[in-house]
């Protein structure tokens, strides 16, 4: 089972790359949760398509329709990174459907090497889930006490729902031989130490796609016995798996009533976007650059009283059909339903493709909650999974012989995308470094230097919206009125948001440029109307030109709402208003006593 052969060497690098997708060997890089899965993919791409130059790979591909997109995949984003159109996170996506490639070509793999890869990167996830439950290690974010190395607990929870998936569906397929009886007991083992972590990270996506993604392969593994069953208690069985249903949708409900709101708030707007392009969609990355508008305008025109409480500052959809209907369109929905189909269609009962179909089945619920999309190891994980399940689907299919000559076409074909990954990835390592270290810069430090920085960024970073959102508060903290008006532009066509234009807002001000900082302002307000802020910028404004009376109403109204978050920028707020408008608060409620006497 473990002789150290060439096919084992491969595993092994595929184990190692799993095990990549949990722990982050960065500490000074931005966005270092990306980057180090992201180098790593690379690496052990690189590693495979050097070693496949000194053997013979496949010796015919039975072609496929998901062979056919990955290629187009792989010639658009080439296209795009030699016209200078790709950032960090494409030249990713990139390497992963390389990789898809290659799983394609090698002759055989060990998958058990590959299972014990990802039994290591649960128990490593599980670890440091504990390590930050007990404040042994820091957690990626200061609002949440389990995150893993992601900056929230939901892609925590997201990748370890996925791993364990795996696990469980390992345990469940071979509960029946005793062939795997050791190391079926280290995955029983292993599940015991990972489920309690699993629960604490508190996310009802991944364990809804945890539950079902089991539940489908229990039906799909043991179908033949379950269907004697159903010949017995077919009436019975509906019925309770419908009142389950019921009883654990209303349970997840209740558990936090505010999110599910807020996504059907999501889901409404969504609906708005899809009405005005239902064909063609936004086109890539549509969904973040227009959903903030269209959810300004709802709020405004026939948003209710709670909408406008549980509306917050989002780019994701949180549901994946939603967003390729608004980015895509009607074809784009089409591809994900025909990729559905041909996930859960009936295939033979084999160990590696039922644990593929369970995996990708887990992803597909997960999206229908979450962002998929947006986290890497998940969209390793997708394009991995696929590549098993076309590898070992033995429906009928073209095959194509692969001569001599096609063998040296194809590697140094892929040798050339990998030196050229290579470079490119190398390149920007240097530059999300630099970028770090801007973005935690002393504000002390002289504006000539760190404005010259990040000048010299800009060009290698023209996708980035991370770098340009810092560029833009670092141009605000020193003043660079003109050319922050220039930068902002980007983000607002490409990721705006209320702080986006609370600093468009400030820049037309101190320009005295006041309608358009009046219109920023409130642009801010109906994107997210519990954030005071844009009120509160909006009544000193009034303030300074002379409409005294609407910025006391407005100040009144902030002064007396209820607060959705107070923090210490509210707490700053109230006092500035408190001392700015100290003397007219305190004549009107002067007058609003004497009212109340008379009456």
């Amino acid at each position: 089972m473990f002789n150290l052969d060439r096919n084992t060497v491969f595993s092994s690098l595929m184990g190692i790359l799993i095990i990549s997708l949990v722990i982050n060997c960065f500490t000074e890089i931005y966005n270092a949760s990306v980057v180090f899965p992201v180098l790593g993919t690379l690496v052990v791409g690189g590693i495979l398509v050097f070693s496949a130059l000194f053997t013979r790979i496949a010796s015919f591909l039975q072609l496929h329709w998901i062979d056919l997109m990955v290629g187009a995949g792989i010639t658009c984003m080439i296209v795009d990174y030699l016209l200078g159109n790709s950032d960090l996170w494409q030249l990713g996506c990139l390497c992963v459907l390389i990789l898809y490639c290659i799983l394609r070509l090698i002759r055989k793999i060990n998958y058990v090497v590959i299972y014990i890869g990802v039994m290591l990167a649960a128990f490593l996830l599980a670890t440091i889930g504990y390590l930050q439950l007990f404040k042994i290690l820091p957690s990626g974010n200061s609002h949440f006490s389990i995150t893993g190395y992601y900056h929230n607990p939901a892609v925590y929870a997201g990748v370890m729902s996925l791993l364990l998936c795996v696990i469980v569906g390992f345990i469940i397929y071979t509960f029946r031989y005793s062939f795997y009886r050791k190391i079926r007991n280290i995955s029983y083992c292993l599940c015991v130490f990972c489920f309690p972590v699993f629960i604490c990270a508190d996310s009802r996506a991944a364990w809804v796609a945890l539950i079902v993604s089991v539940c489908w392969g229990i039906l799909r593994i043991y179908r033949l016995q379950i269907r004697m069953l159903y010949k017995s208690y077919v009436p019975v069985m509906l019925v309770l798996l419908f009142a389950l249903s019921l009883l654990a949708s209303y349970g997840l409900y209740k558990y936090r009533p505010d999110s599910v709101d807020g996504r059907i708030l999501i889901g409404k707007v969504g609906l708005e976007m899809i009405k005005n392009k239902p064909l063609t969609g936004f086109g890539a990355g549509g969904f973040a650059a227009n959903y903030m508008y269209y959810q300004a305008r709802y709020l405004k025109e026939k948003g209710t009283e709670h909408e406008k409480y549980l509306a917050g500052s989002t780019h994701l959809a949180f549901n994946e059909p939603l967003r390729l209907l608004v980015e895509y369109g009607i074809a784009g929905l089409l591809i994900y339903v025909i990729l559905i189909y041909y996930i859960l269609q009936s295939r033979r009962n084999h160990l590696i493709i039922r644990l593929s179909q369970m995996l990708l089945m887990a992803i597909l619920i997960w999206g229908l909650f979450a962002y998929p999309n947006r986290v890497f190891p998940i969209i390793l994980f997708t394009v991995l999974a696929l590549a098993l399940l076309v590898r070992l689907d033995k429906v009928k299919r073209k095959k194509v012989l692969l001569t001599s000559r096609c063998f040296v076409v194809i590697k140094v074909t892929f040798l050339f995308l990998v030196l050229l990954l290579g470079d490119g990835i190398s390149n920007m390592l240097p530059d999300y470094h630099q970028l770090y270290l801007l973005a935690h810069s002393s504000p002390n430090m002289m504006s000539e230097k760190v404005l010259g920085e990040y000048n010299k960024l800009e060009h290698r970073m023209t996708d980035e919206i991370g770098f340009y959102y810092h560029y833009c508060l670092t141009l605000n903290r020193y003043r660079k009125d003109e050319l922050l008006k220039e930068k902002l532009s980007f983000l607002t066509s490409r990721f705006p948001s209320p702080t986006v234009f609370v600093l468009k807002g400030d820049v037309h001000k101190r320009l005295k440029e006041f309608i358009e900082a009046e219109e920023s302002y409130k642009m801010a307000h109906w994107m997210m109307p519990t954030l005071q802020t844009p009120r509160g910028k909006l009544a000193f404004l009034y303030q300074e030109t002379g409409r005294k009376q609407e910025a006391l109403l407005l100040a009144n109204e902030l002064l007396t709402e209820k607060v959705k978050v107070y923090g210490f920028a509210t707490h700053d707020l109230h006092l500035k208003l408190k001392e700015v408008f100290s003397e007219q608060l305190t004549k009107s409620l002067i007058k609003k006593s004497k009212a109340y006497e008379k009456n």
